[in-house]
């Protein structure tokens, strides 16, 4: 057959199947070279332990956390942001509450105090946070982050490039993960 689509094998292709995601984990060997392949980040991607996690934490039912706090994103289940005042998205667990303190003078001073509401139990994507890679690019691409997030360059824990790429790259996260305070 002229101008037909022919694999490596000699075999015609007749259809197309095509993947926008490179989460597939078919290995074909029409779109996925069998060695060397690398795949995208999953950092924004929550997996079923997260669910179970998540569910188990609020109570609820994994279906429950799917359906009131998950989106789909390519095919796969993250968290779901909602537009704060400022114009930016933050996520449906970041809790803002306000607190009122005296000051030296004795002053009644009100401030806004945000948490997360999981975060004994916050899924890799929130524990890898703020070492994304979009934010390692540059000092510059750092600090703009760090003017949404008080806990960037603020406090005493500095960590070695060994340990970041640790944090990054880990796929799960023990009972008392590197991130987190130690329990008391």
């Amino acid at each position: 057959m002229t101008g037909s689509l022919v694999d490596s094998f000699g075999r015609v292709i007749t259809y197309l199947r095509i993947s926008v995601t490179d989460v597939c984990n078919l290995r074909c060997v029409y779109c996925m070279p069998e060695f060397q392949t690398t795949f995208l980040p999953t950092e924004n991607v929550l997996t079923r332990e997260e669910i179970v996690r998540l569910a188990t934490f609020l109570k609820i039912t994994p279906e429950q956390v799917v359906e009131r706090y998950c989106r789909k994103v390519d095919g796969n289940w993250s968290l779901k942001e909602f537009r704060n005042a400022a114009g930016n998205y933050d996520c449906v667990f970041l809790k803002e509450e306000k607190i009122t303190a005296r000051n030296r003078d004795g002053e009644v001073v009100t401030h806004t105090r945000r948490h997360c509401a999981v975060y004994d139990v916050r899924p890799l994507q929130c524990r890898t946070w703020p070492f994304w890679p979009e934010n390692l690019w540059s000092k510059k691409t750092w600090d703009h982050a760090a003017k949404r997030c008080h806990g960037m360059n603020a406090g005493h824990r500095h960590f070695s490039r060994e340990r970041i790429e640790s944090l990054r790259d880990a796929k799960d996260w023990p009972q008392n993960p590197p991130t987190s305070s130690p329990k008391k």
